[in-house]
C-alpha cells in the first residue's frame, strides 16, 4: 500500500495492474469487444487488443488516482476540527 501511495504522491506510473479480460470476457462490454475482435483478421485483432489493454491500464490508473484523491479529501474534511 505504501508503494501505491508513494506513486500517487509523486505522480509515478502505478504498478498494481488493471485486469483486462479479453481472453475470457467477464462483462457484457468485454464480450461485445471480444466478439468484434473475433470478426477481424488475426493480425489486426492482436494490434487492436494491445491498444485496448493499454487503454484499460491507463483508465484504471486514472480511476485509482481519482478515488485515492477523493478518499484523501474526504478524510481531511472529516478530521478538520469543528468550529
Amino acid at each position: 500500500m505504501f508503494d501505491i501511495l508513494t506513486a500517487v504522491f509523486h505522480d509515478d506510473p502505478l504498478q498494481y495492474g488493471t485486469s483486462c479480460y479479453l481472453k475470457e470476457p467477464q462483462t457484457t462490454a468485454e464480450r461485445q469487444v471480444k466478439s468484434r475482435l473475433d470478426a477481424l483478421d488475426a493480425e489486426t485483432a492482436k494490434k487492436l487488443e494491445t491498444c485496448i489493454e493499454a487503454l484499460a491500464q491507463e483508465q484504471g490508473e486514472q480511476a485509482f488516482r481519482s478515488g485515492a484523491r477523493f478518499g484523501a479529501q474526504m478524510m481531511a474534511q472529516l478530521l478538520e476540527p469543528l468550529s
